[in-house]
């Protein structure tokens, strides 16, 4: 122990109470400045801290001859031991002292001169204090007011006596105007002496004040950058935990900031005494064995959808006009007539699961016993998984095994050309496959996030820096990137195939954000996007901008297929320290011409982790509940959460399709990264304790396109991003391709796109305030309200759930052919 040569520091060896396996433990304490920490050893003064403890807010209990309790007003507790009896007195009077220091210090940072200042200070006491000031200022408008007249009046007595021709006398006989004069003189002076002591007072009060100010912001600041540190140095640690857990356990090639190779590829088996949790894979083991399994299948566990066929009887949904046509957004209705069953056959059951699941919010702050709670109570699925690499259980000729996957796998290659406009090959348009590279430019993200922890995400000021060269309307287009999965579900051959290939569109949408953990530009109210892919794709799409507190954006794509889909974009996002949730609250529509089929699904969440220190990197969690409203199909798809902890594959998403009475019809497993498997259940055994499915052999459903060479120059584009802002003619002068800020980033101009979107930012706010007062003066002159409307979309309700949601008027493109754009705002 030793004071190494300061006497307001202290430290040495003491042991620390850790736990009941591993007792106490050797450590090396530091007192300074109030405050305790302790190290494992000297070497880890330099970078990492255990623990610490103010002092000021602690007690300090002796326990016996060698030990003592150091515990503050909210969790932390030290159970303390020193080497002897003598050592365990030096450590508690140091203590003391340093804990009387601190108060001390306290209350002098904290005190005024007349007493202690309360660091509490509400609005009373600031309205007090502007009360005193305004008094103060009104005596000395009247002492001025005063002196103004009195100098008025001597000023006109002295022109008096110096216009007087005859001499004044002297003695008792004074003339009355040097009497009136005199008077005047002495109350002037009075009254100056009383405007210099009112003024001397209030520069004395505004002094006081002024310090005892001064010294409550420099605590405030104080007490901020304390804050600051200290999560500054958790984020540290919680990085340096992360990259031991990674290297004692062999998982850098699974962690979630490093991109994965395959999906497919399973993590080796960790041996974890005592790590596994109520949801291990035990039972997982013993099924395999009890089911003798051959060599190629599997078991994988699936949750079902809340749903049985008692409650799919219970009746179905209401069969008005209304919801038998539902019709699509831009164009005619169209009656299910060949999808298995009208709306009628819906079941009540399944359509308030579609109602719950629009209201319930996934979260990391969700309670660990409500998870493991939910988990036990929803139904369980093992499902006899055949591999599509090996031979087919079933025995089947070579040439039937061939057609079987070849129509699982997609659509033939006449069909899919059938799909496109017939255009010859040569007059198709020629995208570009590179963007320019993206500077090299540091930025500290904490110097930014750490003023905005709290806040929605729109409202947040961010640089370029880190942006992409997207706007938030091309990041939704971006989602069409895997629309073939949409097209081979429109040549699907029954629903249940459908639906496999739709679940697995939805998935494909979150293939990038494992490498994209950019912001995009937040649209501007007004802003569009146009993509038509017409002539190689076979669709074209139309976004806008339709809200912008809270933002919405509504999103339309007609293709040649035979599918239309639409959605209504709004999030909730919040911004916890250390990482960043986003939690998609709008509802995506999708309707298939032939069948009538409508299916509806909502987004899981998707968290933005080591916002502060480390590699970003994004974790999409949740259930998705994809609703056919024709046959009252559903799948639920699960992705799990990311854990250090699971044996569970990263970014695994499992699912399973049940008809309107509950009986499973199709499986799905996978990652939402790499890769989507489907397989059709052949049969469901429910004589055991938990249904047991087994399937035919797994079809690939999705597989996500290589990545580009160069992409981490490029943002980690993939070649359908870098097409997405490539400038075109003839689109609105609202589009996002024409977005100055956005296209000087793209050019590697970040300082000049940075003036720009401030510029671009700041008309848009004295836009809406001169609405705002158009509204106003709209509103007292009676007239109606005068609110933003969108110039392609216009707001309806929606038969499926029952909320509002903007639909495509269909006059975009003919507006566009005509070259007709008065309908658009001024914007950029």
């Amino acid at each position: 122990m030793s004071d190494a040569g300061n006497r307001d520091q202290y430290k040495g060896w003491l042991y620390k109470w850790t736990n009941y396996i591993r007792g106490y433990q050797k450590r090396w304490f530091v007192l300074q400045n109030g405050l305790l920490s302790y190290y494992r050893n000297h070497a880890e003064m330099a970078h990492t801290c255990r623990g610490t403890i103010n002092l000021a807010n602690a007690q300090i209990l002796p326990y016996d001859s060698c030990t003592f309790i150091i515990k503050n007003s909210g969790t932390q507790t030290f159970h303390l031991k020193a080497p002897t009896e003598v050592d365990r007195q030096k450590w508690v009077t140091a203590l003391e002292l340093a804990r009387s220091k601190a108060l001390s210090a306290m209350a002098a940072d904290t005190g005024s001169e007349d007493g202690e200042i309360n660091m509490g200070t509400d609005s009373k006491e600031v309205e007090q204090l502007i009360a005193q000031i305004d008094q103060k200022l009104t005596d000395l408008r009247n002492f001025s007011q005063t002196l103004n007249h009195n100098g008025e009046t001597l000023s006109r007595l002295l022109s008096e006596f110096e216009n007087r021709r005859q001499p004044v006398g002297e003695g008792p006989g004074e003339d009355t105007l040097v009497k009136a004069l005199k008077e005047r003189t002495a109350m002037q002076k009075i009254m100056l002496n009383a405007m210099l002591n009112s003024c001397k007072d209030v520069g004395d009060f505004l002094a006081n004040e002024g310090k005892r100010w001064k010294r409550l912001l420099e605590y405030e600041r104080g007490q901020r950058q304390q804050l600051q540190d200290m999560v500054e140095q958790l984020a540290k640690q919680h990085s340096s935990l992360e990259k031991k857990i990674i290297s004692q356990e062999g998982l850098s090639c699974s962690h979630p900031g490093f991109p994965s190779g395959s999906g497919t590829q399973q993590r080796g088996t960790l041996k974890r005494g005592g790590a596994a949790s109520d949801d291990s894979d035990e039972e997982f083991h013993d099924a395999e064995e009890n089911l003798g399994l051959e060599e190629n299948q599997q078991v994988i566990k699936i949750s079902l959808p809340n749903t049985t066929p008692s409650a799919a009887s219970a009746g179905g949904l209401s069969t008005s006009p209304t919801d038998q046509g539902v019709a699509a957004p831009g164009g005619s209705s169209s009656n299910a007539s060949s999808g298995g069953g009208g709306v009628s056959d819906i079941n009540a059951a399944n359509k308030e699961a579609f109602a719950d699941d629009y209201e319930s919010d996934v979260s990391y702050e969700e309670d660990e016993e409500e998870v493991k709670a939910r988990r036990r109570d929803s139904r369980q699925l093992k499902v006899i998984l055949n591999k599509r690499s090996q031979p087919s259980m079933r025995k089947q000729k070579p040439q039937q095994q061939e057609q079987q996957q070849q129509r699982l796998s997609g659509i033939s290659q006449d069909s899919a050309k059938s799909a496109v406009a017939t255009r010859p090959s040569s007059s198709i348009r020629v995208r570009r496959s590179a963007i320019p590279e993206r500077p090299n430019y540091s930025l500290n993200l904490w110097s930014i996030m750490k003023n905005c922890i709290g806040k929605e995400l729109s409202k947040i000021p961010m640089p370029v820096n880190f942006s992409e060269p997207l706007s938030m309307l091309q990041r939704i287009t971006e989602e069409l990137e895997y629309s073939n999965c949409l097209d081979k579900a429109a040549q699907a051959a029954d629903q249940w195939e459908q639906l496999a290939y739709v679940a697995a569109y939805t998935i494909s949408a979150y293939s990038t954000t494992t490498v994209r953990s950019a912001k995009p530009f937040n649209p501007l109210l007004g802003e569009t996007y146009e993509f038509d892919r017409t002539e190689d794709l076979g669709w074209r799409s139309l976004a806008e901008q339709v809200s912008h507190h809270p933002p919405a954006a509504a999103f339309h794509v007609e293709s040649k297929a035979g599918w239309t889909t639409w959605q209504e974009f709004t999030m909730s996002s919040k911004f916890r320290g250390k990482y960043l949730s986003i939690i998609p609250q709008g509802v995506a529509h999708l309707l298939f011409k032939q069948s009538g089929n409508h299916y509806t699904w909502r987004k899981v969440t998707s968290t933005v982790h080591n916002i502060i220190v480390g590699k970003l990197w994004i974790d999409n969690h949740g259930d998705m509940d994809i609703v056919n409203h024709t046959t009252g199909d559903i799948c639920r798809l699960t992705y799990k959460p990311y854990s250090y902890f699971s044996r569970e594959t990263p970014r695994k998403v499992t699912g399973v399709i049940t008809d309107k009475t509950g009986v499973t019809r199709y499986v799905i497993t996978g990652t939402w990264d790499d890769l989507i498997e489907g397989a059709r259940v052949l049969k469901v055994d429910d004589s055991k304790a938990k249904q047991v499915a087994e399937t035919k052999p797994a079809v690939v459903l999705w597989k996500r396109n290589p990545i580009l060479p160069n992409a981490e120059r490029m943002y980690n584009f993939t070649k359908f991003a870098m097409e997405l802002n490539e400038p075109e003619e003839g689109v609105a002068p609202t589009d996002s391709r024409l977005r100055p800020d956005q296209r000087l980033m793209e050019e590697g101009r970040w300082d000049d796109a940075n003036k720009e979107k401030v510029r671009l930012e700041e008309k848009q706010r004295a836009k809406r305030r001169q609405n705002e007062a158009d509204a106003e003066a709209a509103s007292s002159a009676g007239h109606g309200s005068s609110d933003h409307q969108a110039a392609w979309f216009k707001p309806k309700k929606d038969p499926i759930s029952g909320g509002t949601i903007h639909c495509f008027t269909g006059e975009y493109w003919d507006c566009k052919q005509r070259s007709e754009w008065s309908k658009c705002p001024d914007l950029f």
